[in-house]
């Protein structure tokens, strides 16, 4: 499957595509927190991350979303459907 067209807007939020600039520091310290990060199993750094991001951009059996703010246009989240 391929998405990199697929995006899905709200009064909100606008959910497009992950790219390689989402994976920054401010999205590997929001992994690295303790509090926020307590149901994730991994806490990547930065270069770690970009590896993640750039493997899971190029499977095509994934949709891995980035959801931003529409007001501030803030990455705060994401997405990410894939086969089990």
């Amino acid at each position: 499957m391929n998405n990199s067209n697929l995006k899905i807007q709200t009064d909100r939020f606008l959910l497009k595509p992950i790219n390689l600039n989402d994976a920054n520091e401010r999205y590997s310290q929001w992994l690295s927190n303790p509090i926020t990060s307590q149901f994730i199993s991994e806490r990547p750094n930065l270069k770690e991350l970009k590896d993640y991001v750039r493997k899971k951009i190029i499977q095509k059996d994934i949709i891995f979303l980035a959801i931003y703010t529409i007001k501030d246009k803030l990455h705060i989240g994401n997405i990410k459907y894939e086969p089990m």
